[in-house]
């Protein structure tokens, strides 16, 4: 019996023959002999965490999954005193999502806690969360998309994301471990215009103040306001000859260039 419940010596005793022939260590075999015995090797962890960056191509899958995930959203809000009814919340849009989680990277395969039979070394794991700091600060690269978190499970996460926070360390006692604090921050695409498609494809028809002049007062020729817009087309068109194409700009006691 491995522990009173349910193993028999043989099977054990192959178990771990088995284990160190293929390279396993002692924590690995015990673990899977555990999961054996309670009957849990046929149990299939429905929560799955990935990074995945799509730029380089690098996808991280979480070899431990977080005790707790924690997913965190907000709306701004201003308050507007209203007079003869107080205090008024108006909303103002929403606020970035977050999601935080802390879990370590496993030295070796554990099956009672590790969601992968060939989990990453910690080093590398943690060299990849690291490098994710640097993202759009080294335009050089060109790396300046989001990656992308996808939690699978009742919460069901997928947005695009940026790595805002990113804390590691390691604990005495369990050599190898590295443990982490991670806070993802929602990304939003921004479409910014550039000058030059600005120029072809203006957003909003600008068109010039028209000038307004007004008519002189006590025009005294034999022709009346003819001769005042023959003065000003004169003054402000160059020929006192264009008179007529402001007859129709005449609005109260002024002309509309």
């Amino acid at each position: 019996m491995f522990g009173g419940i349910g193993l028999s010596n043989y099977r054990v005793k192959d178990a771990f023959t088995t284990g160190v022939l293929n390279g396993q260590g002692l924590a690995s075999i015990a673990g899977g002999l555990l999961n054996e015995a309670l009957g849990l090797s046929t149990f299939v962890n429905t929560v799955n965490c990935y990074v995945i960056d799509q730029q380089t191509g690098i996808e991280l899958q979480l070899p431990v999954n977080p005790e707790k995930i924690k997913v965190r959203w907000g709306r701004k809000t201003e308050t507007v005193n209203i007079l003869n009814l107080g205090e008024v919340d108006f909303t103002t849009g929403d606020k970035l999502t977050e999601v935080s989680f802390e879990s370590f990277f496993p030295a070796q395969y554990v099956p009672t806690y590790c969601v992968m039979a060939t989990p990453p070394t910690p080093d590398s794991a943690n060299a990849v969360m690291n490098a994710w700091k640097s993202r759009f600060q080294e335009p050089k690269k060109g790396l300046k998309d989001p990656i992308q978190l996808i939690i699978t499970g009742a919460q069901d996460i997928n947005m695009l994301c940026l790595l805002s926070s990113y804390e590691s360390d390691e604990h005495g006692g369990e050599p190898g471990d590295i443990y982490y604090k991670a806070t993802f921050r929602e990304w939003r695409e921004i479409n910014v215009r550039k000058e030059s498609e600005e120029k072809q494809n203006p957003r909003v028809n600008m068109q010039p103040r028209p000038t307004l002049v007004k008519m002189p007062m006590g025009v005294g020729g034999i022709f009346g306001q003819d001769e005042a817009l023959w003065k000003i087309a004169k003054g402000n068109l160059g020929s006192g000859a264009k008179w007529k194409t402001l007859a129709g700009s005449v609005v109260g006691g002024a002309v509309r260039l």
